[in-house]
């Protein structure tokens, strides 16, 4: 079995980011769904001080609101673990590929002090 290139695991990773992004965004809708149609057929209270369904789902939403964006973005920073995981193999390679050798070091120190010498 061929090992899967870093475009492979990069594509791997960036498809499953984006079911991860579906599925959050489904259940979110689901719950939002399912919450406002208690709000709407929620009936108010007239006792004073105390609160209605209507109110109570309310609090229950922002609740919910709140939780799928701490799930959303715990998400996030796994995706964004796991993409740099995938291209660390790109990185490295273009990190020592921009990185000077001792030759070419070398040289560029001795043309600069040529270019030097004769503006001088």
């Amino acid at each position: 079995m061929t090992r899967p290139s870093a475009a492979d695991r990069f594509s791997e990773t960036v498809r499953t980011g984006q079911e991860m992004w579906s599925d959050a965004v489904r259940v979110w809708s689901d719950n939002l769904s399912s919450t406002i149609s208690k709000l709407t057929s929620g009936s108010r209270s007239t006792t004073p001080g105390s609160r209605s369904p209507g109110e109570l789902e309310t609090d229950r939403l922002v609740d919910n609101v709140f939780a799928v964006a701490e799930q959303v973005l715990a998400m996030q920073k796994q995706f964004v673990k796991s993409l740099l995981g995938a291209a660390a193999p790109a990185i490295d390679a273009a990190r020592q590929a921009a990185e000077p050798t001792p030759h070419r070091a070398q040289r560029a120190g001795s043309q600069g002090a040529g270019a030097a010498g004769r503006v001088a």
